[in-house]
């Protein structure tokens, strides 16, 4: 711990002078959806890059589909909510002159449809022969997300006209109600992806995709508004180092997904669990600094 505070306060006086000459900076805004995923992630950036510098880190929330605008209209500064090749391509194309990419932090991200293992179907394409006394119902979270556009994408190519779309604000909500399904045995399709840490704590499983209608395999980018690394030099330097593993992510997604759970406490303790790391990350920003 003693080290990680020597470091950080190194990198504290290198980013007192990260800000170009003129109005001074002294806050930035995360830009983040409403899914579990997103909210892990933007929760842990804001408490790295609080700890280690004296700005102001605020957390937005914004429509999934309306990301890549916030960082081009200025409403926020960052964020670490794309996906690429396929989530966020449509926004990305129309604001890709108003943004500056950073990094990739993790490239193990995938989408679909899941339901519980004692369904004993493999793929999208057996829902259709499914026997069920129960009502066909694919549930859904976040109505601007591209995921649940993709839903109705895959109703029409499967051609699942036999189910119906329930929708759900929040994806904690969506998960309660999936819950209650296992619990009673009782079929439920449901959005989801990967990672994500309801595949370690509920006997469910991905479908299989064959006509990607949700796309490959794909990768979490860090963007920001256009002229980022220029204006705050030594953050876009640290977070270009950051990358996060698949353990990493189901933990806290995970711990924040229990009732009365605080993101900014469960971020806290990640930071306090993986010191090492981010002294690297810390150490890394620092030479990629002192080259450029």
């Amino acid at each position: 711990m003693k080290h990680m505070m020597i470091c950080l306060l190194i990198f504290l006086a290198m980013i007192s002078l990260s800000c170009t000459k003129g109005a001074k900076i002294d806050s930035i805004k995360i830009a983040y959806s409403n899914s579990s995923y997103d909210i892990s992630i933007a929760n842990l950036v804001k408490t790295i890059v609080s700890a280690q510098s004296k700005l102001k880190v605020e957390l937005v929330g914004i429509p999934e589909d309306q990301i890549a605008e916030s960082l081009a209209d200025g409403r926020a500064d960052i964020s670490l909510s794309m996906w690429f090749p396929n989530t966020s391509i449509a926004q990305y194309d129309a604001f890709k002159d108003s943004l500056e990419f950073l990094s990739d932090y993790y490239n193990e991200l995938k989408t679909g449809l899941a339901v519980p293992t004692y369904m004993g179907i493999s793929n999208i394409e057996q829902l259709n022969t499914y026997e069920t006394e129960n009502e066909r119902i694919i549930a859904v979270f976040d109505t601007s997300s591209v995921l649940t556009k993709s839903i109705y994408d895959c109703v029409e190519k499967y051609s699942l006209s036999d189910y119906s779309i329930k929708v759900f604000q929040f994806e904690s909500e969506l998960l309660t109600y999936v819950n209650e399904k296992v619990q009673k045995k009782e079929a439920i399709v449901f959005a989801s992806y990967q990672p994500n840490w309801v595949f370690a704590s509920m006997k469910v499983k991905m479908l299989n995709d064959h006509l990607e209608v949700f796309g490959k395999p794909e990768r979490a980018s860090i963007y920001a508004r256009k002229g980022f690394s220029r204006d705050l030099k030594q953050i876009s330097s640290f977070l270009k180092q950051i990358k996060l593993n698949t353990n990493d992510i189901n933990e806290m997604m995970r711990d924040n997904e229990k009732n009365d759970a605080d993101p900014q406490l469960i971020a806290q303790q990640w930071v306090r669990d993986n010191v090492d790391r981010i002294n690297l990350w810390i150490n890394k920003a620092i030479d990629a600094s002192k080259k450029a």
